[in-house]
């Protein structure tokens, strides 16, 4: 992923008053760039917030372009880092959940903490999470008039929900050189051939495969030698490569191929073969113009 400029990031709203038990919930602005997150000891969850914003982001090895609209959710655990590109100006709420507050609110949904684990998200869309989320944003943004014990409160409805909504149990031993066997491969690569114009994510791949998203995943990367999104971006630009060749304006061969946008294309063209889709199409144009044959000047008569 090509770095962008670092974005500036400034506090739209700071807080006159801390929050009890290490919770921090701020708005953010930022400038179009990147933003490098290092790894905390708490939960992330970063709420967008206004207009779409095209994005890009990667943690834990895995990469999302996306086109993040109000109330969309990214969430990183502990000791995981994260990384974003913003294209445009965007706004964000981050709430910071330690992981002893969000232990005990695993505990009050009757979870085993410890059997638990919540993994990187990027744009999780939950209802119940956005609306805790933006009436939080909002209560911040009026001055926190409820005072420290609201904004507390909405948190816990967001630790709450976020167990309910993103934790999974951990898997039982299956082994971890498990791996998806060839008949569930040739399935899935059948099934995201004739969808790849469609919004695929891992969790309906794991669905096709008939397997849970937490053993799909290292599953996945053991039959295939990458995680399941990258393949899948790979299938992607394979398919727009082949239809640029075709002749296929820009605009309809990223359509086609599941990719939001032309820029969502490009960049993943780029990623993984090094070249614009502009510069495929010369290519192409140059390839099909030196294939044409070439048609004698006729003799001049006698």
């Amino acid at each position: 992923m090509p770095v962008k400029p670092t974005a500036v990031v400034t506090c739209t709203n700071p807080p006159a008053e801390q929050l009890p038990d290490g919770l921090s919930a701020e708005v953010y602005g930022f400038t179009p760039g990147s933003v490098a997150v290092p790894p905390a000891s708490t939960y992330l969850l970063s709420i967008h917030l206004g207009a779409p914003v095209p994005a890009s982001g990667r943690a834990d090895g895995e990469a999302r372009d996306v086109l993040q609209r109000e109330g969309d959710i990214d969430v990183l655990p502990p000791g995981v880092p994260g990384y974003w590109e913003d294209e445009v100006s965007a706004r964000a709420l981050a709430v910071r959940l330690p992981a002893a507050f969000v232990a005990r609110a695993a505990r009050r949904l009757g979870r085993v903490p410890r059997r638990m684990t919540i993994r990187p998200r990027f744009q999780l869309r939950d209802a119940a999470l956005a609306h805790c989320g933006l009436a939080l944003a909002s209560e911040i943004e009026a001055g926190r008039p409820g005072g420290a014990h609201l904004a507390a409160a909405l948190c816990e409805a967001l630790a709450l929900r976020l167990v309910c909504a993103c934790g999974e149990e951990a898997p039982a031993d299956r082994g971890a050189g498990a791996a998806l066997s060839p008949a569930r491969m040739a399935q899935l690569v059948a099934y995201v051939d004739a969808r790849l114009d469609e919004p695929l994510t891992v969790r309906r791949l794991a669905a096709v495969a008939a397997s849970s998203e937490s053993h799909f995943k290292p599953a996945f990367r053991n039959a295939c030698g990458e995680p399941a999104h990258r393949w899948l971006m790979r299938r992607r630009v394979e398919r727009a490569t082949a239809l640029i060749h075709d002749g296929l304006p820009l605009a309809e061969v990223a359509a086609a191929t599941g990719f939001s946008h032309q820029s969502h294309m490009a960049r993943w063209t780029r990623r993984l073969l090094g070249r614009a889709p502009a510069e495929i199409a010369r290519d192409a144009a140059r390839s099909t113009a030196s294939r044409a044959p070439v048609t004698a000047a006729p003799r001049p008569s006698a």
